[in-house]
């Protein structure tokens, strides 16, 4: 069971995360992290989700600004003895398909560049839990998950966000 405790979260910028309900998903769950711009979802998960899984769960981080993460991908890649393609959605398949002894994936923006083949190609299953986050309402993908979530945040003034938790599928 991957679990995030309800109460308050603050995150080192400042920002406080209620979470008025805990987050338990069951594995071969889906978790789509929604809301507005300048919301928190990034913020929320490289500061209060990260830190929790990390505990219990090996992570598969792509960020929101994947190309930060390019000379990582390629090395992990060529240590591991994998072709390394040169950059862009192909290097970060590689990697993906490299890392899926992982427990949690974690995407944040980056299923808006990939087109539904080379989602396919993530294998998605073969995590234990997937979280997405992003503006685009693109669940289909993740129907071959057992279980589908959305956590959406709404900021209430710049130091609250306010969130809600509902079951997809």
């Amino acid at each position: 069971m991957l679990e995030i405790p309800s109460g308050v979260h603050q995150a080192p910028t400042g920002l406080c995360f209620h979470l008025y309900q805990p987050v338990s998903l069951p594995k071969n769950s889906f978790l789509s992290i929604t809301g507005d711009n300048g919301a928190g979802k990034t913020t929320f998960v490289e500061h209060v989700l990260i830190p929790f899984l990390r505990q219990k769960f090996s992570l598969l981080y792509i960020a929101q600004d994947t190309y930060l993460q390019y000379n990582t991908m390629r090395s992990t890649l060529a240590l591991l003895g994998e072709p390394v393609p040169a950059a862009g959605p192909e290097l970060a398949l590689a990697w993906i398909k490299a890392a899926r002894q992982k427990d949690v994936f974690i995407i944040d923006e980056f299923d808006k560049y990939l087109c539904p083949k080379q989602m396919r190609e993530c294998d998605l299953a073969s995590f234990g839990w997937v979280i997405s986050v992003s503006h685009l309402s693109r669940n289909d993908f993740y129907t071959e998950l057992s279980n589908g979530f959305a956590l959406r945040l709404q900021k209430t003034d710049s130091r609250n966000t306010d969130s809600s938790l509902e079951r997809l599928w």
